[in-house]
């Protein structure tokens, strides 16, 4: 899907990616491993500049871990939820 220059992919569930006009990626809710997506985060870019995180269950945190590690994403979302990742290696 296009928004003025804007694209936006749907990984099912929860999970969205925005690329900017500019090629700024930010992934919001990376639950990638849910059963409904078919993709990799690889087979569509090579970069996520940053993870929003909506809220706290497991289903949105998903896989900001290894996603966050791998690319070293910048990581948004509540006070609490950025100290528990920054407890896992995120900033």
């Amino acid at each position: 899907m296009l928004l003025k220059g804007h694209k936006i992919v749907y990984f099912g569930h929860s999970a969205f990616l925005v690329i900017s006009q500019k090629g700024k990626t930010i992934l919001i809710d990376p639950w990638l491993s849910n059963p409904v997506n078919k993709r990799t985060i690889d087979s569509v870019i090579n970069e996520v500049d940053f993870i929003l995180i909506t809220h706290g269950h497991g289903d949105h945190i998903g896989d900001a871990v290894d996603i966050g590690k791998k690319y070293n994403s910048e990581i948004i979302s509540t006070f609490e939820i950025t100290n528990y990742l920054g407890s896992k290696g995120l900033s």
